[in-house]
């Protein structure tokens, strides 16, 4: 009865999307499941938090003992094509894609199917692409240059390109314009795939790769971009264009980072023993623990954002305390394709918790309308809160943000 009453728990935490309830139910009773049970809780939790090879064995032995009926074989089948795409094996996962399609599909909701859909459609035009490796060459700093909205940029040279790319955790996929990928010599995959963005709207763009990415030293090989029309990543309204966007998987692939205000520091980060599995990844996207008023929320880690900000979920279940007693605003809101306007309610001097840190975000909004990227989220951890003090660790070897606090700082516990 105590194993069912877990199991029933672990469920109740996946479909709310409670990932982090989950990893402290799963790592308290891990020991007391049954097998079944416990092979496909180690693939989802391996999934979740950033162990892909783990979770693959553990999908692969329950398909193998338990063959391919049922709901939860599907759910093995979706994690092993999740797992191959982010190890960059986009050959394995067209195929397994393809299975899940053709013989799950009646168990899926309009919006998994669409996304099953949306991968196959990328792994199709990728199949021919080599796994994405980077070499580091020695290199253990990266220098940055902010932007004048606060983006944290990189050098990347690659053909006759030289230039700055934004570093954007939020982003699935690194992203470029399509002069720059002329100049960058991109091998071009695929065309007509669909993308989402910030502001809500949904673009075809192309597919290509670059054999060889130079970013400040370090040598990318394999490096996957989303093409977008030059107009579709220029600003005109705030005098602004981006060029490119250095994406989640670059990132991830440089292992442990520290964010200064000037440069980035790849390798050993000092991030206190306790701080561990607060960043976890749903399908491709990062997400983090946040703590506030109280509550236990999960909000996106997007570096590529300089404001952070509540979802519609947040609003949604505090809509009377905010209405009452919050400030309404009138804002811009950018992502590729363009900028809309946006109405929100802001809060002043919010306080967060991340990593055991509290920081003080001086204006959070809260925003009231409903975003594809967001949805099942609390909010958008961006930059202001990140880099409130003297910057912040990240590491994919323990799945931990932690921020640093003010160089001034004493730590009375310390």
């Amino acid at each position: 009865m105590a194993n069912k009453n877990i199991s029933v728990q672990l469920h109740r935490a996946a479909d709310g999307k409670k990932y982090f309830l989950l990893r402290d139910l799963y790592t308290a009773h891990r020991p007391t499941l049954p097998r079944k049970e416990g092979l496909y809780w180690d693939a989802v939790f391996h999934n979740l938090f950033g162990r892909e090879y783990r979770s693959l064995v553990a999908a692969g032995r329950f398909l193998a003992e338990y063959g391919p009926a049922g709901d939860a074989a599907g759910e093995m089948l979706y994690l092993t094509s999740v797992n191959q795409l982010r190890r960059s094996r986009y050959g394995a996962a067209a195929a397994s894609l393809r299975k899940l399609i053709r013989h799950y599909r009646d168990g899926m909701d309009a919006e998994e199917l669409n996304e099953v859909r949306s991968n196959l459609e990328v792994c199709r035009a990728l199949r021919r692409v080599g796994p994405q490796t980077v070499e580091s060459n020695g290199i253990r700093s990266i220098p940055t240059r902010g932007t004048r909205f606060g983006h944290i940029t990189v050098s990347v040279r690659a053909g006759a390109l030289r230039g700055r790319f934004i570093v954007d955790t939020g982003a699935n996929y690194s992203t470029v314009g399509l002069g720059a990928a002329r100049q960058m010599g991109l091998i071009t995959e695929g065309s007509g795939v669909e993308v989402g963005t910030a502001t809500g709207v949904r673009l075809e763009c192309g597919l290509a790769h670059a054999p060889i990415l130079d970013l400040s030293g370090i040598t990318v090989r394999n490096a996957v971009f989303i093409v977008m029309e030059d107009s579709q990543l220029s600003f005109p309204e705030l005098d602004y264009s981006v060029e490119g966007i250095i994406g989640l998987p670059i990132l991830r692939q440089l292992g442990n980072l520290r964010f200064y205000r000037d440069h980035i520091r790849i390798g050993n980060v000092r991030i206190p023993g306790h701080i561990s599995h607060n960043l976890c990844f749903e399908g491709l996207m990062p997400l983090v623990e946040v703590g506030s008023r109280g509550e236990r929320l999960m909000f996106t880690l997007n570096t590529g954002a300089n404001q952070s900000e509540y979802s519609r979920n947040y609003y949604s279940r505090h809509a009377e305390r905010l209405d009452a007693g919050t400030r309404e605003s009138n804002g811009l809101r950018g992502g590729g394709g363009g900028v809309i306007r946006c109405k929100a309610l802001t809060l002043p001097d919010e306080k967060l918790t991340v990593g055991g840190r509290q920081v003080i975000v001086p204006s959070m909004n809260v925003i009231r309308d409903d975003y594809e990227f967001s949805r099942g989220k609390d909010g958008n951890l961006g930059l202001d809160a990140l880099m409130a003090g003297d910057g912040f660790a990240l590491s994919f070897d323990r799945m931990a943000v932690y921020p640093y606090p003010p160089s001034n700082f004493t730590d009375i516990h310390r």
